[in-house]
């Protein structure tokens, strides 16, 4: 079972490519989907996403592309999964029997509760840029 959609991780990979890039430049949606081996269509509606939620800046014209607009140690994990996959309190059942909770749980309802709680918890207390920075410390040296 995913904690969050392809959507949501193709927006991950989007934002730490431009984090890595260091760039107050823009960036083209085409040299990220190149680099992070994203569908340029599907990736340009993700950045137009993100361009609305504030998360992103964006320019037209032959200098334009994307860029951040907020440092990605203000923006949560469960930020940017809520954007595309809706709040957090409405997501699936765990067994796929569609939505339950207290009043209509499914048989892991309540033995799941704990698990989901503690996922969410870490969603929303952990930044982008802790995730770019825990991936550098377990990249293999070059």
């Amino acid at each position: 079972m995913a904690v969050m959609s392809r959507t949501t991780q193709y927006a991950l990979y989007a934002l730490q490519y431009l984090h890595r890039s260091g760039s107050k430049q823009y960036v083209l949606a085409r040299s990220i989907s190149e680099h992070e081996a994203v569908p340029s269509n599907y990736l340009s509606k993700v950045m137009r996403t993100l361009v609305r939620a504030g998360i992103l800046a964006s320019a037209r014209g032959p200098s334009g592309g994307f860029r951040l607009a907020r440092p990605l140690e203000t923006v949560m994990l469960l930020e940017v999964r809520e954007l595309f996959e809706g709040p957090w309190t409405e997501r699936a059942c765990v067994l796929g029997l569609g939505r339950c909770d207290g009043d209509a749980p499914c048989a892991a309802h309540h033995n799941w509760q704990p698990v989901a709680s503690t996922i969410e918890n870490y969603l929303a207390t952990t930044s982008v840029a802790d995730i770019v920075a825990e991936a550098k410390a377990v990249a293999p040296a070059a």
